[in-house]
């Protein structure tokens, strides 16, 4: 029985695989569109435009801290509502992240020089939680605002929006 005429076996199958195609080679281009950071030369549209981006957010730092301290309860909210709006609003006005780090520049520098002690003793802004909750709060909305994904302000074509 052991060595049997082959019969009722069948030959193994050679089966060969398709030879794999290469893949094509990656074009390295830039992103067409709109542009973002550093995709095109800046205009002096766009450098005026980010310098009154880091002066409005100077000015929303400012009149925050001063509501803050005017209406104790809910001018906390005002301040930290007002702050989202503006670097929300420079997201859109920019097109990207780079106007919420204008926004932001102008914001957190008014923040820092009007709560840096001075010999004399007296602070714009009184260092005390709610200026931290403030300063905490604004940080993180321009983290939101900066990390956002897909166009802010316009309509997306890719989810049928704007039809």
């Amino acid at each position: 029985m052991s060595g049997g005429n082959g019969k009722g076996r069948r030959p193994a199958r050679r089966t060969t695989a398709p030879a794999a195609r290469p893949a094509p080679p990656v074009k390295s281009t830039p992103p067409q569109g709109p542009g973002g950071l550093m995709t095109r030369p800046p205009s002096v549209r766009g450098i005026a435009l980010f310098l009154l981006l880091v002066l409005l957010g100077a000015a929303v730092g400012l009149a925050g801290g001063l509501v803050l301290g005017a209406w104790p309860p809910a001018g906390l909210l005002l301040a930290l509502v007002a702050t989202a709006a503006c670097f929300l609003g420079a997201r859109i006005a920019l097109r990207g992240p780079l106007g919420v780090g204008a926004a932001g520049l102008g914001w957190l520098a008014v923040l820092v020089v009007f709560l840096t002690p001075r010999p004399e003793g007296d602070n714009l802004y009184a260092p005390a939680t709610g200026t931290y909750v403030f300063m905490v709060g604004g940080i993180l909305a321009a983290v939101m605002c900066a990390t956002l994904q897909g166009p802010v302000g316009r309509p997306d074509p890719a989810n049928g929006a704007g039809r």
